[in-house]
């Protein structure tokens, strides 16, 4: 039987299609230049994890109630475990970038609120004001302002810990 190409075509072509695979993985790995931001922008990241305070307060079992309870059930307060949502305003140079009401993760939600958030925002000075919520009655417990230069294609983080008093402003 005559074989359909002769042994350098047989061994040609697929050398060569290989070949402009390559080439072509090769340019399109580094062309068309990507570039995330713009030439005078910076990034702004709200994250943070923070559990709101409890919604209600506990409030004593009634005796009778009691009573009737198996005795390893019996316990003299109630205190449900749900907790506030967490209200958040992040304001740079006095306009509002995000408002944001999360609510509390879990089952009974009684876990923390987690928020991700972030934002293309021009380089340069800005004055920027941070204001959360975490209690029932809506009120802002936590606020901070901060000045802060951003150069082009900087990254400014603004996170929460409880511990450090609040929110903390930090660039990379």
């Amino acid at each position: 039987m005559a074989e359909p190409f002769a042994p350098p075509l047989r061994y040609g072509i697929p050398l060569a299609v290989g070949g402009l695979f390559c080439v072509l993985l090769g340019f399109f790995s580094t062309a068309p230049a990507y570039r995330q931001l713009g030439e005078q922008e910076a990034v702004l990241t709200l994250s943070f994890s923070h559990s709101g305070q409890l919604k209600f307060g506990c409030s004593p079992i009634d005796p009778a109630v009691l009573a009737k309870l198996q005795p390893n059930m019996r316990k003299k307060m109630d205190c449900p475990r749900e907790r506030a949502l967490v209200r958040v305003e992040i304001h740079m140079d006095q306009q509002a970038l995000y408002r944001l009401a999360t609510p509390p993760l879990g089952l009974q939600s009684d876990g923390p609120a987690t928020v991700y958030r972030s934002l293309h925002i021009p380089a340069g000075h800005h004055r920027f004001s941070a204001r959360l919520a975490d209690g029932a009655d809506g009120s802002m417990h936590y606020a901070k302002d901060a000045e802060v230069d951003l150069r082009p294609g900087q990254v400014m983080v603004i996170d929460f810990l409880t511990g450090s008093g609040g929110f903390v402003f930090s660039k990379g």
